[in-house]
């Protein structure tokens, strides 16, 4: 699967099945090509079938109106071969209360707020990776991320996010 394929699975809310459509090879060729027995034969459940087919119209539409070049056509590295995209799933038990003092100037004593950026892992790097912010951004939104501490918390992200590759960040702070 390419980065396209996957962000617009994502934006449809059907994040998901990134995996399953990873797994069968759908990219942004075959998905233009895909059919209901496929849809049928990749998603179970009719409402995710529906929101697919919907949105597959739509998309199909957008694109007889685009460049072409517009298109990532190339075959990309897959998402999951290098982000854990299990962090990226909408976790529904996550308190906004615990977002709202991560995101305040004063969010409390250091073990108070390790403990809430654990319990948050999932929705602010969901807001990281498909906001499509900055760093800067990130930053802003969560000001202990300034403190002297707060590199250890941009570090336990990265790790989360790419398991695979935690040398690559840390050489960046250590070197």
């Amino acid at each position: 699967m390419d980065q396209y394929t996957s962000d617009l699975l994502c934006k449809w809310g059907l994040i998901e099945y990134v995996n399953i459509f990873a797994d069968a090879r759908i990219d942004i060729t075959t998905l233009q090509l895909i059919g209901d027995n496929e849809i049928t034969a990749l998603i179970s459940t009719i409402g995710d079938r529906l929101r697919l087919k919907s949105n597959l119209e739509i998309w199909k539409k957008e694109l007889g109106t685009s460049a072409s070049s517009e298109l990532p056509l190339s075959p990309v590295r897959p998402i999951e071969s290098f982000v854990n995209v299990t962090f990226l799933i909408y976790d529904p038990s996550v308190s906004e209360e615990n977002l709202t003092i991560l995101e305040s100037p004063d969010p409390g004593p250091w073990q108070q707020v390790e403990k809430y950026w654990n319990s948050t892992v999932c929705a602010r790097l969901r807001y990281l990776y498909y906001e499509k912010g900055t760093l800067t951004d990130y930053l802003n939104r969560f000001p202990i991320l300034k403190s002297s501490s707060g590199f250890t918390l941009l570090l336990q992200d990265y790790e989360n996010l790419y398991p695979k590759n935690t040398a690559g960040m840390t050489n960046l702070i250590y070197v």
